[in-house]
């Protein structure tokens, strides 16, 4: 729990006391005072930074929360399906992951024991986790998302 924190239902209001308290920042800002809020996302992964984006792409007033500093590592295998790509465009994100410096896979080779066997991926993405964070929450906060 966060201490010195005030959350009420729906219009939340998130206080806290003057005191520094490290897990209210997350390496951007830290939580202003007194603010009504239409929703609080807690995590700020591809989950909880697509929902502050929607939510905000609808004019919520949306706090993010994330516990760590930004950018992060996370462990991930650092590829996303071929239709990631499309359900970004469908929300408005077109060309997220190619900004973000994203390839796209067209072969996985596999050998051993004098053998080889190429896989086709189908146009599978490959980006850093650190990258896909960062990438999803820059467009939550461009359309007004509060991230600390």
């Amino acid at each position: 729990m966060l201490a010195g924190a005030v959350f009420t239902f729906l219009g939340i209001i998130v206080s806290r006391s003057e005191r520094s308290d490290p897990i209210l920042t997350s390496g951007l800002e830290t939580i202003p005072p007194n603010r009504v809020w239409d929703a609080l996302v807690v995590g700020a992964g591809p989950g909880g930074a697509m929902i502050a984006y929607e939510l905000s792409r609808m004019g919520k007033r949306v706090l993010l929360l994330e516990r760590s500093r930004f950018p992060r590592w996370k462990v991930c295998g650092g590829t996303l399906s071929p239709g990631a790509g499309d359900l970004l465009s469908e929300a408005g994100l077109g060309g997220l992951l190619e900004r973000s410096g994203a390839d796209r896979l067209e072969t996985l080779r596999l050998g051993g024991w004098g053998l080889r066997v190429d896989l086709p991926l189908n146009g599978s993405i490959a980006l850093s986790r650190s990258s896909l964070d960062s990438s999803l929450v820059e467009a939550a906060v461009a359309k007004g998302a509060h991230f600390c």
